[in-house]
């Protein structure tokens, strides 16, 4: 992390996992597996992994040794809920398509998964976007001695 800045590490991660993400929107019933379900989400996940040391860092670096912990915790909850209210809202998003597409059974069902992930996609992106205010960290070898270099 100390070569690239923690909002390039993170905007990478939240660009691949809107790929993965719009990638598996375009899932269709005769898919195969591997180039429609398995290649995007493995993507999507690649990126989701790789977007969550630096917000991880975002949230715990300033708050000091005796408050750290404190920061992870409230972190940690905040991506268990807004993960949960994601979940509910793309669902909705899937149920209303679902049911107002007129062809029916699976297919419908396709078509509204689909819908879910391109929110889904667009709501990563604005996230990217939103991302790009990250703080700024010290570099490990900018401090005032440069004791960086000695080890």
């Amino acid at each position: 992390m100390d070569r690239l800045s923690d909002r390039a590490v993170y905007f990478a991660g939240a660009l691949l996992t809107v790929v993965g993400l719009a990638w598996l929107s375009l899932l269709d019933l005769d898919g195969d597996y591997v180039t429609e379900v398995f290649v995007p989400s493995f993507v999507a996940m690649a990126g989701f992994g790789l977007s969550g040391l630096p917000l991880t860092v975002a949230a715990t670096s300033g708050a000091g040794e005796e408050h750290a912990g404190l920061a992870s915790g409230l972190l940690n909850a905040s991506r268990q809920i807004g993960g949960a209210v994601a979940l509910a809202a793309l669902v909705a998003v899937a149920t209303a398509v679902t049911g107002a597409d007129s062809s029916g059974g699976d297919e419908a069902l396709v078509h509204g998964y689909g819908a879910a992930l391109l929110v889904g996609a667009a709501l990563v992106a604005l996230a990217a976007l939103l991302g790009l205010g990250l703080p700024r960290r010290p570099r490990a070898g900018a401090s005032a001695g440069g004791d960086h270099a000695a080890r």
